[in-house]
C-alpha cells in the first residue's frame, strides 16, 4: 500500500517528494536515484536508520548500508531488470549503533523510471526464527507426504492388480461384484490419497466474502447439539474478499475449529471465537502481505505445550491420542495453495490458529 502511493508521485513533483507524501506513510520509504543516490527519505525512514535528510540526501545507496547487505543487491537488480524485489537483512542504525532486522521491498516508481522505492519494515529475531522454522517444516511436509502418499498407493495398487487376477481366474460371473467393488475402492483410495497427501489439482478459485467461510463452518456446527453455545464471533465488518477455493479453505478452516472444540472439553467455561480481521503489510513464512484477511480461532483451552508447537504440523503428529495427525497438515497445504499461509500461537489458557490470505485486488509480494 505504501508503495502504491509514492508511485502517484510524478518526475515533476519530486523535489515536494519527502515533505507532502511520504512523510505520512507509517512504513520507512527511501528514494533511490538511477546512480544510486538517495533523493528523498521519509520520518520513519529517518527514525529507523536514525539519519537526517541533511546528513543523507545525495548519499549513494552503499554508503548507507553495508556494501555486502542483500538490501544493495535487490536494488540493484530492481534497477537492472524493473522488477520488484525482497529479503530479509540487518541494517544498523546510525544514532546508536542499533542493529534492526528488517524485511525490504525494493521497485521502480513507475513503470519506465529511473527511480528505485525502497520501503522497509521492522519484524523482531523471533518472527524471522518463527518462519524459517515453518518453512523448513512446510517443505519437510511435502516430502513426508510424498513419501506417505507412496508407501499407501503401493499395496493399494497390488491389491487392485490381485482382484483383476481374481476376476479373470473366477468362473462364477456373480461373484465379480465382489472383485469390482475391490477394484473400484482401490481405485478411490488412491484418488484420495493423491488428494489429501498429494495435493494435486489446481484450486477453483473465485472472489468471495470470508465470513462465507467462517458462516458455512459455523452452520455445520450448529447442527450438532450444544455445539453453538460454545462458539462466539469477532468479526471485523470492513474486511475485504478473497480469491479462493472455497471447498478448501472452509475444509481447513474447519480442521481448525474442531481441533479448537476438542481443545475445550472439559474446560469450565470453554469458548471457542471465530475472528476475523484485516491487516497491513503483514509478514507471514516469508511472505509479505500489502493488505491481509487474517482468519483465526481462538480457544480458551489448556494450550499446545512449546515443544510440541515447533513440530505440529508435521504428518503424524498429534495432541489427542486418537489423532491421526494428518489434520493439520492437510489444513496447512490446502491454505497455502489458495495463496495463504497458516500460524500458530499457543500459551496456557489460550491457542490462536491463523490462516492469512492476500485480498483479492492486492498481490502477495
Amino acid at each position: 500500500m505504501a508503495l502504491a502511493l509514492v508511485r502517484n508521485i510524478t518526475e515533476s513533483k519530486l523535489t515536494e517528494f519527502s515533505s507532502s507524501v511520504i512523510d505520512h506513510i507509517s512504513t520507512a520509504v527511501l528514494l533511490f536515484s538511477e546512480n544510486r543516490s538517495l533523493v528523498g527519505i521519509n520520518l520513519a525512514a529517518q527514525e529507523m536508520l536514525g539519519i537526517g535528510p541533511a546528513s543523507s540526501l545525495g548519499k549513494k545507496l552503499e554508503e548507507l548500508f553495508f556494501a555486502s547487505s542483500p538490501i544493495v543487491d535487490i536494488c540493484n537488480k530492481t534497477f537492472a531488470h524493473g522488477g520488484g524485489y525482497d529479503c530479509y537483512a540487518d541494517i544498523l542504525r546510525k544514532s546508536d549503533a542499533k542493529e534492526i532486522k528488517v524485511i525490504a521491498k525494493s521497485s521502480l516508481l513507475d513503470s519506465g523510471s529511473k527511480y528505485a522505492v525502497l520501503e522497509l519494515i521492522n519484524i523482531s529475531q523471533n518472527d524471522v526464527l518463527r518462519d524459517e522454522r515453518f518453512y523448513t517444516q512446510q517443505q519437510l511436509n511435502k516430502k513426508i507426504a510424498r513419501q506417505l502418499a507412496h508407501e499407501i498407493k503401493n499395496p493399494l495398487g497390488g491389491l487392485r492388480g490381485a482382484a483383476q487376477l481374481l476376476e479373470r481366474k473366477l468362473p462364477d460371473e456373480n461373484l465379480h461384484k465382489y472383485t469390482d467393488i475391490i477394484i473400484e475402492e482401490s481405485d478411490r483410495l488412491t484418488k484420495l490419497v493423491d488428494s489429501i497427501l498429494l495435493s494435486s489439482g489446481k484450486p477453483d478459485t473465485k472472489v468471495i466474502n470470508p465470513h462465507e467461510i467462517t458462516e458455512r463452518v459455523l452452520a455445520l456446527f450448529e447442527k450438532q447439539k450444544g455445539m453453538s453455545a460454545k462458539i462466539t464471533k469477532d468479526y471485523d465488518p470492513s474486511l475485504p474478499n478473497i480469491n479462493v477455493d472455497f471447498n478448501q479453505v472452509v475444509q481447513a478452516y474447519l480442521n481448525l475449529a474442531k481441533n479448537a472444540l476438542e481443545a475445550i472439553e472439559g474446560v469450565a467455561d470453554g469458548k471457542v471465537v471465530f475472528k476475523t480481521r484485516i491487516e497491513y503489510n503483514r509478514i507471514a513464512l516469508f511472505k509479505r502481505y500489502p493488505v491481509a484477511v487474517v482468519l483465526s480461532v481462538v480457544d480458551n483451552g489448556p494450550g499446545i505445550p512449546q515443544d510440541l508447537q515447533e513440530n505440529i504440523f508435521y504428518p503424524l503428529v498429534s495432541t489427542k491420542d486418537n489423532g491421526s495427525g494428518l489434520g493439520l497438515t492437510i489444513s496447512q497445504g490446502q491454505v497455502e495453495r489458495n495463496g495463504g499461509s497458516i500460524e500458530l500461537k499457543s500459551h496456557p489458557g489460550q491457542t490462536i490458529f491463523s490462516m492469512i490470505f492476500p485480498a483479492s485486488n492486492m498481490e502477495r509480494e
